[in-house]
């Protein structure tokens, strides 16, 4: 397990933990055979070189998946996804965990910083080659699988 937040670190329950961030994998070159992420690529400073670390500790055959965070190629569907963004999570975090529920809408902020669907397919396979992401929810939630 690798997190940059030692709360999260602390709080799972896993044997081997690693503080750290994507860009920076302190793991030897060809060293995994799988790499599985969880609503934290779109979170990556640098998401070419995350990109690159995940290719780099992969051996040949190693697969990356991840789900995350999508945004749709289509105007409207991207707008559709923005709108829902902006205010439902706060809407319902302020609706449960009162006025520090409003936090759940960085997500809306998130949203604006990552690439779209067609965008991250492109850069997923120009560097594994064999790529597919896979658009839920009208593209607002992707799964991606890659190959090294």
């Amino acid at each position: 397990m690798l997190d940059v937040s030692s709360y999260m670190l602390k709080a799972a329950d896993f044997r081997d933990k690693v503080q750290a961030t994507f860009e920076f994998l302190p793991f030897r070159d060809a060293v995994f055979d799988g790499v599985v992420s969880g609503f934290a690529v779109r979170d990556a400073l640098d998401l070419k070189e995350t990109l690159l670390q995940v290719k780099r500790v992969l051996r040949n055959g190693g697969r990356f998946a991840f789900c995350d965070l999508g945004k749709p190629s289509s105007t409207f569907k991207a707008v559709m996804i923005a709108l829902y963004l902006r205010i439902v999570p706060s809407t319902m975090g302020l609706a449960t965990a009162g006025r520090s529920g409003l936090r759940y809408g960085s997500l809306f902020d998130t949203y604006l910083l990552v690439l779209n669907n067609k965008e991250l397919a492109a850069a997923l396979s120009s560097l594994f080659g064999n790529a597919v992401l896979h658009e839920t929810q009208l593209g607002g939630s992707i799964v991606a699988k890659c190959v090294r």
